[in-house]
């Protein structure tokens, strides 16, 4: 299963796909400066970044995003977040950041050490495998589990770490913090728009026209190759022409597609523990996201529509982080005691376009 948070889909392509256009997947289950004075953030904590650390804007999602420098261009990332309760406990959070990066569930919780955090003690666990290191802190306070994480190539992180820990003893809970707050909003919000590096998501991406009047007729029956693996998680087959990209702090994967007039689009997936927060939340998330007001209980059932085990929205309006017209098609799919989250979102034109591949992708993925 993918770990903790989040993943985007870019999808429009708008040609049929041929055997040996289709990739499949096996999703895994998810230098130290001085001080620079401290940032504020509207959540409720505050903490002190060093001065070659890079403040992002954080998704709805993730209150604190910060760009740590490394060597060639590198770059690892550092995420805050805040969940309600303990997000399943000690060991399905460790078994969540292990299968983030590819390696097997645990059965027992690994060895930890003591962190100050914000003055609070909490736990600090480090993973690596294939080059990439986790470091991540976290700490229950007032009712909720924070989550510091320092995720990136294993020599960025190795040399961030004194910084790190610097960083983690900065971290001041200005109030109480309470579970209400721990996660109000999309997981995919703004988590889709710039990618973690300057380069153009979409460069590249020249993609010809179908021909006929349905560009994505008789995909259901196209057949894939199977690219096995022994790593945990969910196998789904990945059109070609949807092309990768470096994924958010929260995303697992990302891609982008071309639409045939040009449009971009976004899909993402990602998994959550539980069902954060039920199916009215996420929707109205959803909803806000696109501009549009809340619906409540009685109106449910018109807007979120039965798909697979799960759910799926889809909702026009302005997209809320670009002000630019956009439809969204979201699915959610419990599994597992978690929620997959698959979500396409961009330009209205490429969204229709990509509507049926999509739809058939979330369908086929095998978890």
């Amino acid at each position: 299963m993918f770990s903790g948070i989040a993943l985007v889909i870019v999808v429009g392509a708008t040609t049929i796909f041929a055997r040996d256009d289709i990739r499949t997947y096996t999703i895994p289950k998810e230098r130290h400066t001085e001080a620079s004075p401290q940032t504020e953030s509207s959540a409720p904590v505050k903490w002190t970044a060093p001065s070659d650390w890079q403040e992002r804007a954080p998704g709805n999602m993730v209150i604190g995003s910060l760009a740590v420098p490394g060597k060639n261009g590198k770059t690892a990332d550092v995420s805050i977040t805040m969940f309600g309760g303990d997000v399943g406990g000690e060991l399905a959070n460790l078994n969540r950041w292990r299968t983030q990066l590819g390696l097997k569930p645990v059965s027992e919780p690994g060895k930890s050490e003591g962190v100050s955090v914000g003055g609070e003690t909490g736990k600090l666990y480090e993973l690596s495998n294939n080059g990439s290191t986790i470091s991540v802190a976290s700490v229950p306070h007032n009712g909720s589990t924070w989550f510091f994480k320092l995720k990136g190539d294993s020599e960025t992180v190795e040399n961030a770490k004194p910084a790190f820990r610097e960083f983690l003893k900065s971290v001041q809970f200005t109030d109480s913090g309470e579970a209400v707050n721990a996660a109000p909003a999309d997981p995919h919000a703004g988590l889709n728009v710039a990618p973690t590096t300057g380069s153009d998501p979409h460069a590249g991406l020249n993609i010809a026209p179908a021909t006929g009047s349905d560009p994505h007729a008789g995909l259901e029956n196209v057949p894939s190759t199977q690219a096995e693996s022994d790593v945990t998680g969910p196998k789904m087959d990945v059109p070609a022409t949807w092309k990768e990209k470096a994924p958010g702090p929260m995303v697992l994967k990302s891609y982008t597609v071309s639409g045939a007039s040009g449009g971009q689009a976004v899909v993402a997936i990602s998994t959550f523990p539980g069902d954060v927060g039920g199916k009215l939340p996420n929707v109205n998330r959803w909803r806000r996201q696109m501009g549009q007001p809340d619906i409540d209980d009685s109106q449910l059932d018109t807007v979120a529509k039965p798909f697979e085990t799960g759910y799926s929205v889809d909702i026009e309006g302005t997209d809320a982080k670009t002000g630019k017209p956009a439809r969204l098609i979201a699915i959610a799919i419990p599994h597992d005691g978690n929620t997959w989250f698959y979500k396409l979102l961009g330009d209205k034109n490429t969204v229709k376009e990509s509507k049926a591949t999509f739809l058939n992708f979330v369908k086929g993925v095998r978890y």
